[in-house]
């Protein structure tokens, strides 16, 4: 036996045990209906090298009902003053603009700077109303997006990995091929100083 829900909070009906021949008594069983509710549990933002993609992952934006398998919709209500969204392969340049939580979980949101970038670091925001069916929505929510030089994000434009060949007492030089990063940070940056600072040192030279 199910009981189905409505708008009602509550409800109750009348019963009685019979096998054919005897019945109990009738006696009455209460129903109260306890809503779901939705909850932000983290809205942390992203920080983004300029003039790149960034897909925003659950660690940073996440939010979910009290039954967990109620369907969580962001609906943007502000869009990006400084780049754009990306949900679903499809790049939202104006509103309505939804995605869901299994959006956000499946990777498939993401955002993109794209505007004009002069200084050391630059600061977006997008701001969304979070909602799921039979629940309190969340009003006015923002996730904030911090644009700088000191993200990375560029590492597929360098060779990661050098081998050398030195013989014993020799010096080798090290060939580090800059040519496409320099590239992109003239053509998207205006930056085109670099300066390569090491981390790391050989252990016996």
């Amino acid at each position: 036996m199910s009981f189905p829900g409505d708008e009602s909070r509550s409800a109750q009906f009348e019963a009685l045990v019979s096998d054919s021949l005897h019945a109990t008594p009738p006696f009455t069983f209460f129903l109260s209906v306890r809503l779901p509710s939705l909850a932000l549990g983290r809205s942390l933002g992203l920080s983004v090298f300029p003039m790149l993609s960034k897909v925003i992952s659950s660690s940073e934006l996440v939010a979910w009902s009290s039954d967990r398998e109620r369907q969580v919709v962001y609906v943007v209500t502000q869009l990006p003053s400084h780049g754009f969204l990306h949900v679903n392969d499809k790049a939202a340049y104006e509103l309505p603009l939804n995605f869901t939580q299994g959006d956000v979980n499946a990777s498939r949101v993401s955002y993109q700077h794209s505007s004009p970038f002069r200084d050391p670091d630059l600061n977006d925001t997008f701001r969304f109303n979070l909602l799921a069916d039979y629940t309190e929505p969340i009003l006015n929510q923002s996730f904030p997006i911090h644009i700088s030089v000191s993200y990375g994000g560029l590492e597929h434009l360098v060779t990661s990995h050098i081998s050398l060949s030195v013989v014993e007492g020799g010096v080798s030089p090290i060939q580090l091929n800059t040519t496409a990063i320099v590239a992109f940070l003239s053509q998207k940056v205006s930056l085109v100083c670099l300066i390569g600072i090491p981390f790391d040192f050989p252990l016996r030279n």
